[in-house]
């Protein structure tokens, strides 16, 4: 079994479409694309099977290896984005939910380095060409600053 964790820090840019304007409740449509920025990349693979060397099988289970696998994957994912959403707003707020889907244009496995890790490779493991695909949902709250600053008495002392 092998499980993957890279975590990114991503800067996506959005082009977003309401198709209703005219209530409160306005549904959107968005598009646009992803650059993202590889922080952390661990890699955790557990080994077992059956031996058959000594004439019988016998089952064998090693420990789980984890390892730091910054070196195995390049450091940069960019792709292209697709979403629908929802907008609410109540008073000066507004809430929005969102759901995108997001596809990978390259590969993010390092290639110079697919075999460089000796505890990987001496058990036989090496990576794949892996492309990045993920569906995210997210929910938010939004607060327009226009407001704070028109209400805010101390923005107008200031001045």
């Amino acid at each position: 079994m092998q499980d993957h964790q890279l975590d990114y820090i991503e800067f996506p840019l959005f082009i977003k479409y309401d198709i209703i304007r005219a209530s409160r409740w306005r549904p959107f449509v968005q598009l646009g694309a992803y650059y993202g920025l590889l922080t952390s990349a661990n890699k955790s693979l557990e080994v077992s099977g059956s031996d058959a060397a000594s004439g019988a099988a016998s089952p064998f289970e090693n420990e789980s290896v984890i390892i730091g696998a910054e070196d195995l994957f390049i450091q940069s994912s960019a792709g292209l984005a697709g979403g629908i959403g929802l907008n609410y707003d109540v008073a000066n707020v507004r809430i929005v939910f969102d759901i995108t889907y997001r596809y990978g244009l390259h590969n993010i496995t390092n290639t110079e380095t697919r075999f460089s890790e000796n505890q990987l490779s001496g058990i036989g493991d090496a990576l794949d060409n892996i492309k990045m695909q993920n569906i995210s949902a997210s929910f938010g709250v939004l607060f327009p600053l226009r407001y704070v600053t028109k209400n805010s008495k101390s923005f107008d002392a200031i001045n």
